[in-house]
C-alpha cells in the first residue's frame, strides 16, 4: 500500500488554493521556450498559493522567460531536465516568495539565468543562492558603490580612504553604517576590505580590486539585474 502523507508532513511554503492553479500553469507555459523548464517549474510550484507571494514568483518567471527568449543550447535544455536544476530552482523559488525586495528579486533572476546558461558544480551553486539570501539592500548599495568608476574630481588630493570614498558615495549611510555592511560583507567572502586605511586619493577613488573572487560572480547578477530591470513595478510587495 502507497505511503499516506500528513500535510504537515513537509513545511509548506505557501497554502493551496486552485483559484491561482491556472496563473501559475500560464506562467511554466511562458518558460517553456526553453524546453524542459516548464515542466521543473511546474513540479516545483506544485500547490503554492497566496497571492502576494505567487505573483513575486509569477513577476520572475516572467522576466526569467525573456532573459531566456533567445538561449537555444542542448546542454542547457538537458540540464533543466535534471534534479539537481530542479532542486536549485525550488530553493532559488522559495526565496523570491519571501523576498520583499525587487532589487534581490532580479538578483535570483540572474541567478537561475546564470545556472542554466553556466551549469556550475550543485554545492557551488548552493553556496551562491545561501549567500544572496544573506544580502540586504543595502549590501547591494554597497557593492554598486564600490563598483563606481573613479571620479576625475577626487583623484588629484594628496590622501584619501575608502572610508571616505564610500561617505562620498552613499552619503544616506553614516560611517558606523558603512563599516557594519563592510564588514558583514568582508565575512560573505564578498569583498576585503579596510576603510579606514590612509592611501593617495587616487588609489582611495577606485575599490573595485577588493571584491574577491567568490564576489565578482554577484557582482555579475547586479550587473546584469541592473541592465535588465524586472518590469515597471516599483518597490515592495
Amino acid at each position: 500500500m502507497a505511503e499516506q502523507h500528513r500535510d504537515d508532513d513537509y513545511p509548506e511554503i505557501l497554502p493551496e488554493d486552485s483559484r491561482t492553479d491556472y496563473a501559475l500553469e500560464a506562467a511554466a507555459a511562458a518558460i517553456s521556450l526553453l524546453p524542459g523548464l516548464g515542466g521543473a517549474i511546474a513540479s516545483v510550484l506544485s500547490g503554492w498559493s497566496v497571492d502576494r507571494k505567487r505573483e513575486r514568483v509569477r513577476e520572475v518567471l516572467s522576466s526569467l522567460a525573456l532573459r531566456l527568449a533567445n538561449l537555444q543550447s542542448d546542454v542547457a535544455n538537458e540540464y533543466v531536465r535534471t534534479d539537481e536544476f530542479e532542486d536549485l530552482l525550488d530553493e532559488a523559488l522559495r526565496r523570491v516568495a519571501a523576498e520583499r525586495h525587487e532589487s534581490k528579486r532580479r538578483l535570483y533572476r540572474e541567478f537561475l539565468v546564470s545556472a542554466i546558461n553556466a551549469p556550475g558544480p550543485y554545492d557551488e551553486q548552493l553556496r551562491i543562492l545561501r549567500t544572496l539570501e544573506q544580502l540586504q539592500a543595502a549590501h547591494i548599495t554597497l557593492i554598486r558603490a564600490i563598483l563606481q568608476e573613479p571620479d576625475p574630481k577626487h583623484v588629484d588630493g594628496i590622501a584619501g580612504s575608502f572610508e571616505a570614498t564610500l561617505k562620498r558615495r552613499m552619503p544616506s549611510f553614516s560611517q558606523e553604517q558603512i563599516g557594519d555592511l563592510v564588514r558583514q560583507l568582508n565575512d560573505l567572502r564578498i569583498t576585503q576590505l579596510n576603510p579606514v586605511g590612509m592611501m593617495t586619493a587616487r588609489g582611495a577613488e577606485d575599490l573595485r580590486a577588493v571584491v574577491q573572487p567568490f564576489g565578482k560572480r554577484f557582482v555579475e547578477y547586479i550587473l546584469a539585474a541592473d541592465r535588465e530591470p524586472m518590469d515597471d513595478r516599483k518597490g515592495r510587495r
